[in-house]
């Protein structure tokens, strides 16, 4: 890169009852530049008190002043850390609640959905279902209970049957018994005494009859054979025939007792055999109606009984079955209601949990944002008190200082009083020797402060460099004795218009000088330079920062001071 040349900010200075200025250069290539650069005009005026060039013991109650600051910011910041710290777990318990909040809300919010019309709507058909099921049920026990009436009818008529019968069959025993007494009692007329005596006295009768019949024959015979014998043989005949109608009687009657006794026989066997076929008729209707106990019959009026018990039994049990799920039902659905105004009151409260939770939150969240920004307004207030205590200290380890040569104000006195080339020589001579002794010190302050734009200087960094320079000429006043001098807004804004105005690159622009100190009321030639001391510096590097400016501020300075032989000392006599 080829040189260029640096030409700083205005820089306004009051000496004494006099005014004068100076001038440093813009960084620019000498043939790119028309006109001077022209710094940024005053928008903040400096204080109209004077202020006062700052001493070592100054700078250094400065530092004790910011070294407090730093220490007073440094505990802020470290109590708005606590404070952070205090909030950040605030917001952690809050952050807590509100998640726990928000899961009982989404907790409740779901047991509130399940409680749906929907779903009520199926609790009411399944007790709709349920209460079908117990009429149905209920129904059935009817139908049931009057299958196990009729079945039981059937079994009463059938017992009814039975007892009949068996009434029938006993009345038949009895009537038999009866019957067989009388078929026994017959036969044993016919077969007993009575009989035997009947038989026996019918055939003697017979035999006697026969006899009889005989006797009569032989008497008959004997009447025609003997006469003599007629009263007698007739009495005979008499008593003979008397005998046989006794014989007669006697065998009729015994006919009658034996056809009597037959009859009674037969009537006997007849009811004997009528009471056999009764009995028989009596043991069948008996043998069936057994069967219809023991056989096919009863074991299917039985089981049919048994049937309609066992489903009477079951449809009760349906009946209870059917009852305990109307019950359970009914109650599930009371549950269900109770667990839905449950749920929505839950997911009320929850939501108010959740809201307040929220709330606290927030609340929490904004008091530690806001806390956390106090710590980083408090760390930033650290920060940079800290870095105007490592400027300040930096400023005193690294304070440009103009040393003097011993004798150097009596021999720029001397010259200039006589302005001989020997005291010239002299001065130039002396000078020389503590030009190598005064050398630049960088900060790190000002090495870090970047210069955005060189052509417009902000009022702050103008004013720092005229505070800088007043330094350097306030060290040199204390040892030739000169006035101390100031800075202020006036100074400042005249050295700016000469600046702004001024179209000189190389010199003293004599025209723009007498013209700017014309509108401040100063003496006014045109032509003349009554005001600047004007140096230049080369700058290698595109970068400028606040060090480089002071550099080359103290670099033209010093020159000024002790290298000033070409000039004829004009800077030094203004300047010491």
């Amino acid at each position: 890169m080829g040189k260029r040349l640096l030409k700083t900010t205005t820089v306004g200075l009051v000496v004494a009852s006099g005014v004068f200025v100076v001038n440093c250069t813009n960084t620019a290539n000498a043939d790119e530049v028309a006109s001077s650069a022209q710094s940024d005009t005053s928008k903040k005026a400096i204080a109209n008190t004077q202020a006062t060039s700052r001493t070592s013991d100054q700078v250094k109650e400065e530092l004790d002043t910011q070294k407090n600051v730093v220490e007073a910011a440094t505990q802020k910041a470290e109590t708005a850390k606590e404070a952070v710290q205090t909030a950040t777990k605030e917001v952690e318990t809050a952050q807590t609640e509100n998640d726990n909040a928000q899961a009982a809300v989404d907790k409740a919010q779901e047991n509130a959905n399940n409680a749906t019309a929907e779903n009520i709507a199926k609790a009411e058909t399944n007790v709709t279902t349920a209460e079908v099921a117990v009429a149905n049920a209920e129904n059935n026990v009817t139908t049931a209970e009057k299958a196990q009436s009729a079945a039981q009818d059937k079994v009463n008529a059938q017992e009814t049957v039975v007892a009949n019968a068996e009434t029938a069959v006993n009345q038949a025993k009895n009537e038999t018994e009866n019957a067989q007494a009388a078929v026994n009692q017959a036969q044993s007329v016919l077969n007993g005494t009575g009989q035997a005596e009947v038989v026996k006295a019918q055939e003697n009768a017979k035999n006697a009859v026969n006899a009889d019949k005989k006797a009569v024959s032989q008497a008959e015979d004997n009447v025609t054979s003997a006469k003599a014998a007629d009263e007698a043989r007739q009495k005979a005949i008499e008593e003979a025939q008397a005998k046989v109608t006794t014989a007669e009687t006697a065998n009729t009657n015994a006919e009658k007792a034996l056809e009597s006794a037959t009859d009674g026989a037969n009537k006997a066997q007849t009811k004997a055999d009528q009471a056999k076929s009764e009995t028989a008729t009596a043991q069948t209707a008996v043998d069936q109606a057994q069967a219809v106990l023991d056989g096919t019959g009863q074991a299917e009026i039985v089981k049919a009984q048994q049937d309609a018990q066992n489903a009477v039994n079951s449809d009760k049990e349906a009946v209870s079955n059917a009852e305990t799920n109307l019950t359970n039902a009914k109650a599930a659905d009371v549950a269900r209601q109770s667990a839905i105004d449950n749920a929505q009151a839950d997911v009320t409260t929850a939501e108010n949990v959740a809201t307040k939770a929220k709330t606290a939150l927030d609340s929490t969240t904004s008091t530690a944002t806001n806390t956390a920004a106090k710590v980083e307004a408090e760390q930033a207030d650290v920060e940079r008190a800290q870095a105007v205590v490592a400027g300040l200290e930096s400023e005193i380890a690294n304070a440009n200082t103009i040393s003097l040569p011993a004798g150097y104000a009596e021999a720029l006195k001397q010259y200039l009083t006589t302005k001989s080339s020997a005291d010239k020589q002299a001065l130039a001579t002396l000078a020389a020797t503590a030009v190598a002794s005064n050398t630049y010190k960088s900060n790190s302050a000002d090495q870090a402060e970047v210069i955005t734009d060189i052509n417009n200087l902000t009022e702050t960094q103008r004013e720092e460099l005229t505070l800088f320079a007043v330094d350097l000429i306030n060290q040199v006043r204390k040892v030739t004795g000169g006035p101390t001098v100031v800075a202020n807004k006036s100074a400042m804004d005249f050295a700016n218009e000469v600046a702004n105005t001024s179209t000189t690159f190389m010199g003293h622009d004599t025209t723009a000088i007498p013209t700017a100190a014309s509108n401040f009321g100063l003496k006014s030639v045109q032509g003349v330079n009554n005001y600047e001391n004007l140096g230049f510096l080369l700058q290698k590097t595109d970068t400028i920062t606040m060090d480089d400016l002071k550099k080359g501020l103290y670099t033209q300075f010093v020159k000024m001071i002790l290298a000033d032989n070409l000039s004829n000392w004009g800077h030094a006599s203004s300047l010491a």
